[in-house]
């Protein structure tokens, strides 16, 4: 499970806290396709990976 804007790229949500309680999501370690997902993200980004549907436009 993971929460996904702007800023934040994608970032795992290890647990849920509310009054009185606390939810580990995953035993409370990201799994294996939160970091995949954020590195491939990022590499489109940053150009180290290609932009295979032309959505990055560069903006002068």
């Amino acid at each position: 499970m993971f929460a996904a804007g702007t800023a934040a790229v994608i970032t795992p949500i290890l647990e849920f806290r509310g009054r009185g309680y606390t939810q580990a999501v995953g035993g409370g370690i990201p799994g294996a396709t939160t970091p995949a997902t954020r590195e491939h993200i990022v590499g489109i980004q940053f150009g180290t990976r290609p932009d295979t549907r032309g959505r990055l436009h560069r903006v002068v």
